[in-house]
């Protein structure tokens, strides 16, 4: 069985959070999945597998934040939440990716302006690293990561948006390398997606102020990581 899209139903434009995932059809039919977190409210998804699925979920007003493994029946097999001394492992869970060793690596938002850190857990569910930026990348600005992928070499690519560069690191969260993608001409970078044969996608914003009518998507080749 495939996985069918799904799609987050969330509080822009109006509309109110809901604590459970909906499936789109390739006709663009919406219904509800099994796949509910009450009390807490959807933020991120990834599909690690044919059976599972990883929900980064909050509530701002409950001041919790965790990960959830769910198995195709809407099953939480794994909660990820607090640390072993109860406390909490996450403020805002917004991204994910995994990368080949079974680790989990999770954008989380620490601060109403966005600054960030990515938290890399074992199959365990044990901290193995927190990547908060590096002194010289971020010497004038902060950490503020927005998206996440892995690679196809099991790297992790970090975007961070505010200074355009593309955090590199290795799939226990250290940092291997890292671009600039203002000098290939890429301004505004947001959200990031690899396809199939492994050319990655960016997607940018306008920016501020900008008249152009539409924001640009960038098909890349890389090689190295």
């Amino acid at each position: 069985m495939e996985w069918q899209f799904l799609h987050l139903i969330n509080s822009f434009c109006g509309v109110s959070w809901e604590t459970r995932l909906q499936h789109i059809s390739s006709s663009g039919e919406l219904t509800d999945s099994v796949y509910d977190v009450t009390p807490l409210l959807p933020i991120a998804i990834h599909v690690i597998s044919d059976n599972k699925l990883i929900v980064g979920a909050y509530n701002g007003k409950l001041k919790r934040g965790a990960v959830i493994i769910m198995n195709k029946k809407g099953d939480k097999e794994t909660v990820y939440e607090h640390d072993e001394h109860n406390q909490p492992l996450f403020n805002n869970p917004r991204y994910i990716t995994t990368t080949c060793n079974g680790n989990i690596h999770v954008v989380d938002q620490i601060s109403d302006d966005w600054c960030g850190k990515v938290m890399i857990l074992g199959q365990e569910g044990h901290i193995i690293n927190q990547y908060t930026g590096h002194p010289t990348i971020n010497k004038s600005k902060p950490f503020k990561p927005e998206d996440i992928v892995t690679t196809p070499s099991d790297n992790v690519v970090v975007m961070d948006p505010d200074i355009y560069i593309l955090h590199i690191l290795n799939d226990n969260g250290h940092l291997i390398s890292y671009f600039n993608t203002n000098d290939i001409g890429i301004n505004g970078p947001f959200s990031l997606a690899f396809n199939t044969p492994g050319q990655l996608y960016i997607g940018c914003t306008k920016a501020a102020g900008s008249q152009t009518k539409e924001a640009k998507l960038y098909e890349i080749n890389i090689e190295g990581f």
